[in-house]
């Protein structure tokens, strides 16, 4: 084996060897999250032009069963600074009804008007890297991926006080872009006491001029009164997906998400 056939296997061998949690840099390693994994909320504010979201939701008893299943396709896009949402497909336990469903979000449309509240979108879930909520969490580095040693293993929890807003969980992390490939957590106090349980899961992939782009969730819970307790889940996946260069104005070259 020559000199420099050597060195590129030792350098194989050391790219491949999985980094220990007390060797990792922590604070450099939250800095390249932040600037790799940006927030959900900013993509969908500052850098959606367009994309389809398709929800699968179960209504479940008290033994797991599947009651009702609901199937929704939507394409979600933005035109003369205009957020619009158009029904493709709409089925309610096997049934189609789309045409329904369409006339439906009309009808909802013509009523809420250009008055519509942006801040009104119900329960959200936002990542502990962001720059905001950074503070909010006490993060430690579990170690390597049990699957893939080049992945890390990062625990957030509370700093203080347990809000909706502050998660506790783990995330799966690329610590060489620092970008977030899944997410796992749950809310450190839940929004309403009706609620029981409420698990979140997050995949993302890499997108050159954006970072880590969330491309499925999943959302798993329970709750309800004494007698009256119900279990869900709702997946989304994003599919489609157009980004807005940093700063473009609507019309201008968009960036698609590779498939």
């Amino acid at each position: 084996m020559t000199v420099l056939r050597l060195a590129a296997a030792l350098l194989l061998v050391l790219l491949a060897t999985p980094a220990r949690a007390q060797d990792v840099d922590l604070p450099a390693l939250l800095a390249r999250i932040r600037e790799a994994t940006p927030g959900v909320s900013y993509l969908v504010k500052e850098r959606l032009q367009a994309m389809t979201v398709t929800s699968v939701t179960e209504e479940r008893d008290g033994k797991g069963r599947v009651t009702h299943t609901y199937e929704r396709v939507r394409r979600i896009s933005e035109q003369e600074g205009k957020r619009t949402s158009a029904v493709l497909r709409a089925v309610d336990d096997g049934k189609d009804v789309t045409a329904l469903r369409r006339r439906e979000a009309e009808e909802r449309e013509t009523k809420e008007g250009p008055e519509k509240k942006e801040d009104d979108k119900g329960m959200s879930f936002e990542l502990p890297f962001t720059a905001e909520n950074q503070p909010r969490h006490r993060f430690s580095v579990v170690g390597p991926d049990a699957r893939d040693p080049r992945l890390l293993v990062v625990h957030f929890e509370p700093a203080g006080e347990r809000d909706p807003a502050v998660m506790e969980g783990e995330a799966l992390v690329d610590p060489t872009s620092g970008q977030v490939r899944r997410l796992r957590f749950r809310p450190s106090k839940y929004p309403s006491i009706l609620i029981d349980r409420l698990d979140v899961e997050m995949d993302f992939r890499s997108h050159p001029q954006v970072g880590a782009v969330l491309t499925r969730m999943v959302v798993d819970g329970e709750g309800g009164l004494l007698f009256f307790k119900k279990r869900g889940r709702s997946t989304l996946s994003f599919s489609d997906v157009v980004f807005k260069p940093t700063g473009a104005p609507s019309g201008a070259t968009m960036v698609h998400a590779a498939p």
